[in-house]
C-alpha cells in the first residue's frame, strides 16, 4: 500500500512539472547556475512558487542566446501571459509536446502541406470528440467550439485550423457515412499537382484512441481544482516562430515498449483510464469548490517542489522498468531538442534570440548539453512567479493547515529514502 501511495505521488507531481521526472541512475551533475524553480516565504502568510528564465551565449560571443524558460503544466494565469510575452518576442521558441502537430518550416512548399495535414488532423479529432460528447457530427465547424474548450488559447488554436496553411478555409461536409474535410491547396482549386494538390482526412490514417482521449485530462482535472490554469489553455504555442522540438507519439511508444507495465501506467494515469488515476480524480472532486482543500492542496504541492526541487530522483530509487521510462521522457527527448538547436545554429542566417519552453525538470540536462555539446555559458537569470499562496485576506491561515502538510513532508522523506 505504501508503493502505491509513493507511485502516485510520484506520478501526480510529475504531472505538475510537465512530466518533469528524471532517472536515478543518470546521475546528474548541478549546472551552475543554480534551480530550474524555487519555493519562496514571502511573508508569513504568503508562499510562491517560480520558474527560473536563464540566458546563455556562445563561447565565441557570435552565435545567438539561447533562453531556458521553465514550464509548469498548472500555474496562475499571470505565469502564462507573461512568459508568452517574453517567448513571442523571441525569433525562434522550441517547445516540448510529444506529437506536437506543429509543421517545424512554414516557408516551404513541403512545411505548409505538413502545417495543412496537422490542421485537418486536429479539425479531425475535434469532430469525433463532438460525435461523442452529442451522438452526432456537426453541421458545421463553427460547432465545434465548445469542444475546443472555452480558453482564448483554444479559441485561437480552432480558429487557425479552420484555414490552410495558403489561408484558404478548410472544406468540411457532413456524409451518411461521417464527414469529409479537405484542403484544395495553394492554388485554392480542386485537383492539382505538388503544392497545389488536394489535401484530405480520408487519404491520412484513421484517428487512434490515444487521439481521442485527452491525454491531458488528469492536469486539466488539477488546475480546475486548484483554481488555476492549465498550460494547454493558457499558453499559445501555434505562433509562426513557435517549433515543436519533440519526439512523435510513434517514436514514444517505441522507445517506452511495454516496460513492465509502467508505461502505460503512467500514460493511463495521465489519460485518466486507471484505476490509480480515478483515485486522484476522486480527490480532485473532493477539492473542487472548497477553499480550505484547495489551500491545503496548494501548499502541500509547493512543500513537495520544495523538497524534490527540479530532479525528481530525489523521490528515490525508482523501479527499474520506470527508470527506463524516464530516461526516454528526459534525456533522449532532450537530445531532439538539441539537435533541433543545432539544425539552426547550421543554418547561414540563424534565428538571433532562441528560447526552449520546457518543463522544468528537463533543464538541468539541457543546459549540461548547451554548455557540452554547443559550448555556451549561462550570462543571466530571472525568476517568473508561477503560483502564489496569499493568505493575508483569508480565514484560513499557515498555521490552521500545518498537521496536512507535516504529514506530506514525512512521506516525502520516505520516499527520499526509500530503498
Amino acid at each position: 500500500m505504501l508503493n502505491r501511495r509513493i507511485s502516485c505521488a510520484a506520478l501526480l507531481l510529475a504531472a505538475v512539472l510537465s512530466i518533469s521526472v528524471r532517472a536515478e541512475d543518470a546521475k546528474p551533475k548541478a549546472p551552475a547556475s543554480g534551480p530550474n524553480l524555487r519555493v519562496v516565504e514571502v511573508g508569513p502568510e504568503i508562499t510562491r512558487l517560480d520558474m527560473a528564465v536563464k540566458f546563455f551565449a556562445s563561447a565565441d560571443g557570435k552565435g545567438p542566446t539561447v533562453a531556458l524558460v521553465s514550464a509548469i503544466h498548472v500555474a496562475d494565469p499571470s505565469f502564462y501571459e507573461v512568459a508568452q510575452k517574453l517567448l513571442d518576442a523571441q525569433d525562434l521558441v522550441l517547445f516540448e509536446g510529444v506529437g506536437g502537430g506543429h509543421a517545424n518550416d512554414r516557408e516551404t512548399p513541403k512545411g505548409r502541406i505538413e502545417l495543412t495535414n496537422n490542421r485537418i488532423r486536429m479539425l479531425a479529432i475535434l469532430i469525433e470528440r463532438h460525435k461523442a460528447q452529442t451522438k452526432e457530427y456537426p453541421s458545421a465547424l463553427d460547432d465545434l467550439a465548445k469542444t475546443a474548450g472555452d480558453s482564448r488559447v483554444m479559441r485561437d488554436r480552432l480558429t487557425r485550423a479552420k484555414k490552410d496553411a495558403w489561408n484558404h478555409p478548410l472544406t468540411y461536409e457532413k456524409t451518411a457515412a461521417g464527414f469529409t474535410l479537405t484542403s484544395s491547396g495553394a492554388d485554392g482549386k480542386p485537383g492539382g499537382e505538388g503544392e497545389n494538390a488536394d489535401l484530405a482526412f480520408a487519404d491520412q490514417d484513421p484517428l487512434a484512441k490515444d487521439e481521442l482521449d485527452d491525454l491531458s485530462a488528469l492536469q486539466a482535472d488539477l488546475a480546475d481544482a486548484l483554481g488555476l490554469t492549465f498550460q494547454l489553455h493558457g499558453f499559445d504555442t501555434g505562433k509562426p516562430n513557435y517549433r515543436n522540438a519533440d519526439i512523435s507519439v510513434e517514436q514514444l511508444k517505441a522507445k517506452l515498449g511495454n516496460n513492465d507495465g509502467q508505461a502505460n501506467q503512467f500514460l493511463q494515469m495521465m489519460d485518466g483510464s486507471s484505476s490509480m488515476s480515478g483515485v486522484v480524480k476522486m480527490a480532485l472532486g473532493m477539492i473542487r469548490g472548497n477553499p480550505r482543500m484547495q489551500i491545503t492542496f496548494k501548499a502541500i504541492i509547493m512543500d513537495m517542489l520544495a523538497t524534490v526541487g527540479d530532479d525528481m530522483s530525489k523521490l528515490g530509487n525508482l523501479q527499474p522498468g520506470l527508470q527506463d521510462m524516464m530516461k526516454v521522457l528526459i534525456d533522449e527527448r532532450n537530445q531532439v531538442v538539441i539537435e533541433s538547436l543545432k539544425a539552426e545554429l547550421a543554418k547561414e542566417k540563424p534565428a538571433r534570440s532562441i528560447a526552449m519552453w520546457y518543463g522544468a525538470g528537463h533543464m538541468k540536462d539541457l543546459e549540461e548539453r548547451l554548455i557540452d555539446q554547443l559550448k555556451y555559458r549561462h550570462v543571466a537569470s530571472f525568476w517568473l512567479p508561477a503560483i502564489t499562496l496569499d493568505l493575508t485576506e483569508s480565514d484560513i491561515k499557515m498555521k490552521d493547515i500545518a498537521g496536512m502538510r507535516n504529514m506530506v513532508k514525512a512521506m516525502i522523506e520516505t520516499m527520499k529514502n526509500r530503498k
